[in-house]
């Protein structure tokens, strides 16, 4: 029974683990950019940019052939979705290996240090068992806040568009002239994943420096899958405490049964 509890509870347990890991990997990001000199920040922000800026007009793409955030699994930055408590790395990549610990940078759509005329793609799982990912994304709503943290850089967006297509239609992942955006992307429905949610931002002004009392109020909901898992743990730990009872009161009787005989051979003696 206790084997089937621990089953059972293996997603929520899992998603505590995983969440201890994004929160190191994200304190060793921070300490990285703390410690890396300010013109190297500088220059791999203006290459960024102007990489977008060729790829918004469609030319001079190759001379960023070998520059080292374009290359698979080169980690980006930090993506963070208060509302649905998603704080996770983003690399550059769509591959399994990139997507199985990330957040992935879809090929090809901007790189996520902002800017006019820019659009970035940031791809995640849904359904795993043992990380949420963005599972919970279909909770976001228009207005929600979103936000990057990008070598150093912090940019906040406003959900301004939530769209369901088919895995082929890219319209809505276009570079749009002199906008700023960003792009979430998951499968959808849950379980059956054969559509693609895109949750659209739009970068806005955001005063990170605000104390945080005068932060906006963001409201976090449970989602279906979180609630079943709350509710599973709860239900096991009220199990496990039945059986330590029951346990203890078999293991009493079991003495005092022993301790019995015990005397009674001692009175036929």
């Amino acid at each position: 029974m206790l084997a089937g509890l621990i089953a059972l509870n293996y997603p929520l347990l899992a998603g505590v683990v995983n969440d201890l890991f994004a929160f190191r990997e994200r304190q060793g990001y921070q300490a990285v950019i703390e410690n890396t000199d300010e013109l190297e920040l500088q220059r791999l922000l203006e290459t960024a940019r102007a990489y977008n800026a060729a790829l918004a007009v469609g030319e001079g793409m190759e001379r960023f052939n070998s520059f080292e955030l374009l290359q698979s699994g080169a980690m980006l930055g930090y993506l963070e979705i208060p509302c649905i408590g998603v704080d996770m790395p983003v690399r550059y990549s769509t591959e399994d290996k990139v997507l199985k610990s990330s957040l992935g940078l879809v090929e090809e759509s901007s790189l996520p240090v902002g800017g006019e005329s820019a659009h970035a793609v940031i791809s995640g799982h849904t359904g795993l068992a043992s990380k949420k990912m963005l599972t919970d994304l279909t909770q976001m709503k228009q207005g929600d806040l979103f936000f990057l943290h990008v070598l150093g850089t912090d940019m906040a967006y406003r959900v301004d568009q939530i769209v369901v297509v088919e895995p082929w239609d890219a319209d809505e992942l276009a570079i749009a002239e002199g906008m700023d955006y960003v792009t979430l992307l998951t499968c959808t429905p849950y379980g059956i994943n054969d559509h693609r949610l895109l949750v659209r931002g739009v970068r806005i002004d955001y005063d990170f420096s605000a104390p945080e009392g005068d932060a906006p109020v963001v409201e976090k909901s449970l989602s279906t899958v979180e609630l079943v898992r709350y509710c599973t743990a709860a239900v096991s730990v009220v199990v496990l405490v039945v059986m330590i009872v029951s346990l203890s009161v078999s293991a009493a009787k079991e003495r005092k049964a022993i301790s019995n005989r015990i005397r009674q051979d001692d009175a036929n003696e």
